[in-house]
């Protein structure tokens, strides 16, 4: 039996780069565009990443109180505290007692300079209620819970912001998907250039793949090399993007919006990883994608 003949890899990459230096200008063109769009995709990302870190400071929005009937007894307050636990269909709710005293104590931290108003308070006569602060995580179900919170006996008056958290889920949602457009947009480009890029490979080549196979070379044999040849330019154009990310992320918190308080920006260490690995990710399968189908037709004609 003939034993099968084993190739090493590094001829395979070699000519891999053959190919990539036969043709330098249109591989730096194509690295070039590749960077454009990658660096368009991560820029999506972090502004995102900011817009969410921006409104979840807005604790308000994610809020709900629900203040309770004035002669609320401990019973009272420990069913209706239960029946909001109860409520896992709703998403992971964070529930919080604050009674009427600590109410009252709040208020005077709230406002140091009038705390002396309340100081003559007796117990008996606090006008306030007893009260829980409730937290959701899911602002498309704010809604159901502030119709379920109502429901609950002993629950007096519910105080939220529903109509600001919906606008604000839309809102994000816009935004991604609008992001999820750019994304495939940008992909296909990335695609296409590699294509074009391997297709003047595959045709400076051309008489040497019909050569190969005539004498019976293996498919995978003929097109290993320009299927590396993809994987090495979107590899390569996802490390110059991550360092060209990493330096206007740097650029933009130090400089561009320094001082602002009102803004909060994330340090690209924060979303770095994902950026790190999204270009990889993205880089090398358009490089496998564009460069399989470069190969194609040579090797079906």
């Amino acid at each position: 039996m003939r034993a099968r003949k084993s190739y090493s890899p590094f001829y395979f990459i070699g000519q891999a780069f053959n190919g990539i230096f036969r043709n330098f200008s249109v591989t730096l063109g194509a690295v070039v565009v590749l960077v454009c769009c990658l660096m368009l995709i991560g820029s999506f990302y972090a502004l995102i990443a900011n817009i969410n870190e921006n409104l979840d400071d807005l604790t308000l929005m994610n809020k709900i109180v629900i203040f309770l009937e004035y002669d609320a007894t401990d019973e009272d307050c420990d069913r209706i505290e239960k029946e909001i636990k109860g409520l896992r269909e709703l998403g992971n709710l964070k529930v919080t007692f604050v009674s009427k005293e600590q109410g009252l104590e709040d208020m005077k931290a709230d406002d140091p300079e009038n705390a002396y108003l309340y100081e003559g308070i007796p117990a008996e006569d606090n006008p306030l209620a007893d009260s829980f602060i409730i937290e959701y995580d899911d602002s498309s179900k704010v809604q159901r819970i502030e119709y379920n919170l109502r429901q609950i006996e002993g629950v007096r008056k519910v105080n939220s912001h529903s109509d600001v958290a919906i606008k604000v889920n839309t809102f994000k949602n816009g935004v991604t998907v609008v992001f999820m457009f750019f994304f495939i947009v940008l992909f296909a480009v990335g695609i296409f250039v590699i294509i074009n890029t391997v297709n003047m490979t595959v045709f400076s080549r051309r008489d040497e793949i019909y050569v190969m196979r005539f004498v019976g070379a293996a498919r995978w044999f003929i097109a290993l090399p320009f299927v590396l040849e993809g994987i090495i330019m979107g590899a390569f154009a996802a490390g110059v993007s991550y360092f060209a990310m990493k330096w206007l992320a740097g650029y933009v918190v130090g400089t561009v919006v320094a001082g602002l308080d009102m803004i909060t920006l994330l340090p690209f260490e924060a979303y770095s990883d994902i950026v790190l690995y999204g270009f990889l990710s993205i880089g090398i399968v358009s490089g496998i994608i564009g460069s399989t189908i470069s190969i194609r037709r040579p090797m079906d004609a």
